[in-house]
């Protein structure tokens, strides 16, 4: 039995009764230093639990250009290799705290009869673009012949859960409910899930297009924006950073809306 086998056995044993959670992360040829400080120090808090260990899988996925196909494994992965309830989805440039799957968690809720339906939370991240940092939330909108594109939250509500059109799997966690339903709706036999499409005439991004899927089959999606994640680039993307970004442009980062 080789170590991760072990790793993952003994994860499974140290599991009780309540919500559990697989990690998934998926790289490319390399895997950030903060990437796997973070997930060392995550391991490392679910065996020293006292009550119960959340974690019970850790699936690591390789992928090159067709990152679609790689979160595609993974969801496979995740209903086939394990009996998690939760998965939980990073990008191995990420960089987060260890009670991350606790946080997410915490506002979480599958049930649709609940007053707060939530299956599918992500953390607050962010991306850059041409030098600016930007939060990876996305919203739905018509233009001006109807048609719908995609326009990205600038202002959100601080530590709360905010629901969106859309947002990225680099930090992502999702209901295995979600992922069965989505995988039954049959949108693309090769690519269930996660696939490169268009909106509108307009290239549309894999994780677009789960969240697209997800709002089709009755899922709403939200973003935990008291959750904030941090992105591995030339230097990590940071929560403060966009503040202090907004800030040196004369708006602020928090609108808390009414």
């Amino acid at each position: 039995m080789s170590t991760r086998q072990k790793v993952q056995r003994a994860l499974r044993e140290n599991a009780a009764s309540g919500p559990t959670v697989a990690v998934g992360y998926l790289y490319g040829q390399d895997v950030a230093a903060g990437f796997a400080n973070s997930l060392g120090a995550l391991l490392w808090a679910q065996g020293m639990r006292r009550d119960r260990t959340l974690v019970t899988d850790v699936l690591a996925e390789a992928c090159g250009v067709n990152v679609a196909g790689g979160r595609n494994r993974m969801m496979v992965r995740f209903l086939t290799e394990t009996t998690a309830d939760w998965l939980l989805t990073l990008d191995a440039d990420m960089t987060f705290k260890p009670d991350l799957p606790d946080a997410l968690l915490a506002m979480a809720n599958p049930d649709p009869d609940a007053e707060h339906f939530a299956p599918i939370v992500g953390g607050l991240c962010f991306g850059v673009d041409n030098g600016a940092l930007f939060p990876t939330m996305y919203d739905f909108v018509a233009d001006d012949d109807g048609k719908p594109r995609t326009v990205r939250y600038e202002a959100f509500p601080a530590d709360s859960m905010f629901q969106v059109g859309a947002t990225g799997a680099a930090c992502l966690l999702i209901h295995r409910s979600v992922v069965e339903v989505i995988q039954a709706k049959g949108f693309d036999p090769v690519y269930p899930w996660f696939q490169e499409t268009q909106l509108s005439g307009e290239r549309c991004g894999e994780d677009i297009t789960f969240c697209l899927r997800a709002h089709h089959c009755g899922f709403p999606v939200y973003v935990n924006t008291g959750v904030d994640i941090g992105h591995q680039k030339a230097h990590v993307l940071t929560l403060d950073q966009y503040r202090d970004q907004r800030k040196r442009a004369g708006r602020e980062a928090d609108v808390h809306q009414s």
